[in-house]
């Protein structure tokens, strides 16, 4: 095309498919009107607006990939019509293709979702009009300027050398639309790039965060992801309704105290339930929450005396005074003298008896007192039969005991076999007094 060209404007509408600035989102498709000035380049008079001419029609067809992040290849078909306005000899159709490149140099420095786009572009290409061919190049500055992740106000200004025409200026401005969808790493139909949650699968309503227990927590918020809550308690659950979250509680399915970890305290001793021995009878914390009337340190329900102030080895019956248990030992003492066995054997004689339930009611006068049972014999025979002898005829006495109302755990029964005579064992009536059995009361 000769330089006998004047000026002429041109309004195209210019289909433009390049890279979107998302490398997930490689295709944009983009519609630009286009300013062309012939003039300018030779007079340095650009773009006179009383040199304008419009005049509709002519279309460019542009791919581009993204090869990587600030490059873009591009290739274009253009094809229209030139209204000379001052030149009536040249009114005729032209078409343009080119390959290039765009250098989106601020994504060096930004991520790929920066608004502030811009970019310098070098291509080289074919322009035909009025039957002549000629190798063009080109080259510039665009801009785009992104409203959001797919539409962007944009144009760009450059140069065009021509080898066998003119040189020319173009200047195009118009709305460009992104293709395709963002990267979506978690597979959840929601882009990365808002996606508040981008490795996790997630759900649309919470911005792409996942929410395993249904609970309308996300689970980046919830303190208790897999357990449906609520969201006084980030999430947690409270079983009871106590206003402590499950997973503080000590007791989740009983409604209880905060001072106690959510544990119920029935008998407001401040020991909770779980740990109380006595949940229902307010009591003290030394004693496992059970109650001591008498203050002797056992808990009345191990105490035999709950009201008088007593002593462990007695069940926490008051201890006897001495010379009241010197009286029971006499009088015990006066009745066991006359127990009388079989001989050789621990069969009770039956003349025995009224002495033994003698022995029963003064034990049973003393309800709390511990009795010890002390069989003996005397040196005739071998030490390990008479141990023997001495010891189950102690413990038949004890059974005769249990079996007129004594508990078992007042009683302890020992034979010492020839130990501790009391008599000389030379003689008949000594060997006598020595095989015998003493009841005394345990110290």
């Amino acid at each position: 095309m000769k330089k006998l060209i004047s000026t002429v404007f041109i309004l195209a509408l210019i289909a433009n498919i390049s890279f979107g600035q998302n490398e997930t989102k490689k295709f944009a498709f983009g519609v630009n009107a286009a300013v062309t000035d012939f003039f300018g380049p030779d007079n340095s008079t650009f773009y006179k607006s009383n040199e304008a001419n419009f005049y509709p029609g002519p279309v460019t067809f542009t791919l581009a990939y993204n090869l990587i992040k600030p490059v873009n290849i591009a290739t274009s078909m253009n094809f229209g019509r030139i209204d000379n306005y001052n030149h009536p000899l040249i009114d005729d159709f032209y078409w343009k293709a080119d390959l290039g490149a765009q250098f989106r140099f601020m994504s060096l420095f930004l991520d790929d979702d920066h608004w502030f786009d811009p970019y310098l572009y070098a291509n080289g290409g074919v322009f035909q009009v009025n039957n002549d061919v000629s190798p063009v190049i080109n080259g510039g500055l665009g801009l785009n300027l992104w409203l959001n992740e797919y539409f962007a106000i944009s144009g760009q200004t450059g140069y065009n050398y021509g080898f066998d025409l003119d040189d020319y200026l173009e200047t195009t401005f118009g709305i460009k639309i992104r293709l395709g969808k963002g990267a979506d790493r978690d597979g959840d139909g929601i882009s990365d790039s808002k996606d508040a949650c981008p490795d996790v699968f997630g759900l649309e309503q919470f911005n792409g965060c996942p929410d395993s227990d249904g609970d309308g927590i996300v689970d980046k918020d919830d303190a208790c992801p897999n357990v449906a809550g609520i969201a006084e308690f980030n999430g947690c659950p409270d079983s009871d309704g106590d206003g402590i979250a499950d997973k503080d509680d000590a007791c989740p399915n009983e409604k209880g105290l905060k001072e106690l970890n959510g544990c119920p305290d029935s008998d407001g001793d401040g020991i909770a339930d779980k740990d109380d021995a006595c949940p229902n009878e307010k009591g003290l914390k030394e004693l496992n929450g059970c109650p001591d009337r008498d203050g002797d340190g056992i808990a009345d329900k191990d105490d035999a005396c709950p009201d008088k102030a007593g002593v462990a080895k007695l069940n926490g019956c008051p201890e006897l005074k001495e010379e009241v248990k010197k009286q029971i030992e006499k009088e015990i003492s006066f009745s066991a003298k006359n127990i009388q066995f079989d001989t050789g054997k621990s069969t009770i004689k039956a003349k025995s008896y009224p002495d033994l339930d003698n022995i029963v009611t003064i034990m049973k006068k003393y309800p709390h007192t511990k009795f010890s049972i002390d069989g003996y014999t005397d040196n005739t025979g071998n030490k390990e039969s008479n141990l023997k002898l001495s010891d189950d005829r102690a413990n038949a006495v004890k059974q005769y005991f249990i079996n007129k109302g004594i508990a078992a755990s007042r009683l302890i029964a020992k034979g010492h076999g020839d130990a501790n005579p009391i008599a000389s064992n030379r003689t008949a009536a000594g060997r006598a007094k020595n095989r015998r059995v003493e009841i005394t009361i345990q110290k």
